[in-house]
């Protein structure tokens, strides 16, 4: 009887100093800790000589003042934190199973432990998880979680339009995540810190808070998702740090606009969520710099786990993006979409030493209007369509050193007024659009070896409105071919190339084979254009019309070869046959 007095008096007095005082202590913090190998895990402290302070939330009973827990307590239910709520290092915070703590209306928490001493927040049992601590907007905005070790709740850390600086903390076993931050959330700072063994992702942030997540924090687990759909703190500069897993863009796009910059270091990769793109410089001016190392490349890739081309659609450049823009050393993979694994409008980047493979669509596509800073180093292959799509001009970019598989590049643009040079890349260049006209003081110069090809009902125009120059000049070993974009070639497959009377002097065709054109009525057309083209030591053959067709022209002719055209030829009038010529 006497011992059941005293511990009705205990309890008594425990009540008194709950109510009383604002400094919670008790003496020995690992005394009353639950036996994690014990599977039937009592109360903690219920017959222990120095039990922890029992906390039981609800609207009625919240922490309106300033209070100190030092030493063990145990968490039931949901304990609202209205004022600032300090824990001491070394103290032990048990939770029962979906227990919580709320800071809200100008609340905060502080719990800075040490090195030798962390403060433990745990579930009071294993398999019955507590909730979080839950940061709420109208919270204050310096909460501080410093040397804590935070284990078996749902989510660690939730932070819903606040800000908070996590530390040296240690984050595991959660069954959701490890730390979340909601929406515009942000990290005060956020070093040092381990996160492991949860069941989601470890880390859930905000891309702009990709900032604070330095090398020195060691995460593991699914990956870091990065969510948000727009990039955009003005003049903001996001970069993100290597991780031993992946950062993954979870929504369907992620826009980076109104002069933010985003920086992505070697050896980062981004798993990308289903049809998701990241989009740059759509509404306003941005910049994208993905510069890897030929040791640590950048990744982009799907965040499916049977991956597939096409699972996500692609990164995409818009007119505002900026011109400093670059991919190097990047492996873009599964992806293709709506429009391309890079997509690229009325603006100009830079694409270098990039693996680009194994994607629905063309591999790099840029609007008739866009071009490259520099295109060097690539290899894009195994894509569903050609491995590149762009202007005539842009593929005057596109250097001898990208390896491209047999598709080649598609030209998409109907005129040219830029001086450009088509090196020999081994693989064709497609002529898709119905005409490609070169004026305005364009010109374009195809190197020997070179392949163009012809879709159906298109041609080449020189100098039709303007001065236009085309100088294609192979030789005996490696000449130029002019040619059918069919897999079963046949005469008029395509119309012809044209020489008009803004022609600028100096337009030769040499050792070129010049075949199956004429659905326009020839092959080689050349109008008005007085001694200005050369056409010399080419072959001329299986044309629906005529192989050659001069009027009122005085080109320069030697050492052609001529057969199977279907008309002939016409020299300002007077026909020829094949044999005549």
């Amino acid at each position: 009887m006497k011992k059941t007095a005293n511990l009705k008096i205990w309890k008594m007095m425990s009540l008194l100093l709950c109510l009383g005082m604002f400094v919670f202590t008790s003496c020995d913090p690992e005394a009353w800790l639950p036996d994690d190998d014990d599977p039937e895990n009592v109360d903690p402290g219920q017959d222990d000589d120095d039990p922890p302070v029992v906390v039981e939330g609800d609207w009625i009973k919240p922490i309106n003042e300033a209070i100190v827990w030092d030493g063990n307590f145990s968490v039931k239910g949901t304990v609202y934190v209205n004022a600032e709520l300090t824990i001491k290092p070394g103290s032990i915070i048990v939770f029962h199973e979906d227990a919580r703590l709320y800071v809200q209306n100008e609340g905060t928490i502080k719990a800075e432990g040490t090195a030798e001493k962390p403060i433990t927040f745990k579930a009071r049992e294993k398999g019955a998880d507590w909730k979080h601590i839950y940061i709420y907007s109208s919270a204050g905005k310096s909460s501080k979680f410093a040397y804590c070790h935070i284990s078996g709740a749902e989510t660690g850390i939730y932070v819903y339009q606040n800000k908070v600086s996590i530390d040296n903390c240690v984050i595991k076993e959660c069954s959701v995540n490890g730390v979340y931050l909601h929406g515009e959330s942000e990290f005060g700072s956020f070093t040092g810190n381990t996160i492991s063994d949860c069941e989601e992702y470890p880390l859930v942030i905000p891309f702009l808070q990709a900032n604070e997540v330095t090398s020195d924090n060691e995460i593991s687990g699914m990956g870091i998702a990065l969510s948000g759909y727009s990039v955009g703190k003005k003049n903001g500069k996001v970069t993100i740090h290597e991780q031993t897993i992946p950062y993954v863009i979870t929504q369907s796009y992620m826009e980076i606009n109104d002069n933010a910059e985003v920086t992505i270091e070697p050896g980062v990769t981004i798993a990308m969520g289903e049809d998701s793109y990241i989009s740059v410089g759509y509404y306003s001016s941005a910049k994208l710099t993905a510069v890897g190392t030929e040791e640590k490349p950048i990744t982009f890739t799907s965040n499916a786990k049977d991956k597939a081309a096409g699972d996500w659609d692609g990164i995409r450049f818009y007119e505002y993006a900026s011109k400093s823009s670059a991919l190097k050393y990047c492996n873009i993979e599964y992806a293709g979409g709506y429009y391309a694994p890079v997509y690229i409008y009325n603006t100009a980047i830079s694409i270098e030493n990039c693996t680009i493979s194994n994607n629905s669509n063309y591999g790099v596509n840029a609007n008739s209007e866009s071009n490259f800073t520099s295109f060097t180093g690539n290899v894009i292959k195994d894509n569903e369509l050609c491995p590149v799509r762009c202007s005539a001009a842009a593929a005057g970019a596109i250097a001898a050193d990208n390896e491209l598989d047999a598709l080649g590049v598609e030209i998409n643009s109907y005129e040219l007024t830029e001086k450009v040079t088509w090196v020999n890349l081994k693989v064709p260049f497609t002529i898709k659009a119905s005409y490609l006209e070169i004026d305005d003081g364009g010109s374009l110069t195809i190197e020997p070896g070179v392949t163009v090809q012809f879709a159906e009902n298109t041609h080449i125009s020189v100098g039709y409105y303007s001065e236009g120059k085309l100088v294609a000049e192979g030789t005996a070993e490696e000449p130029i071919i002019f040619t059918s974009a069919m897999n079963d070639k046949y005469p008029g497959d395509w119309d012809n190339i044209r020489f008009y009377e803004h022609a600028s002097a100096g337009c030769i065709l040499d050792h070129c084979k010049i075949l199956y054109g004429g659905d326009g009525g020839n092959s080689l057309y050349l109008y008005n254009c007085a001694g200005k083209v050369t056409v010399q030591n080419c072959e001329i053959a299986y044309s629906d019309g005529y192989g050659i067709y001069v009027n009122n022209a005085s080109p320069t002719m030697s050492n052609n070869t001529y057969h199977d055209n279907k008309d002939g030829n016409n020299i300002n009038g007077t026909e020829y046959t094949d044999a005549e010529m």
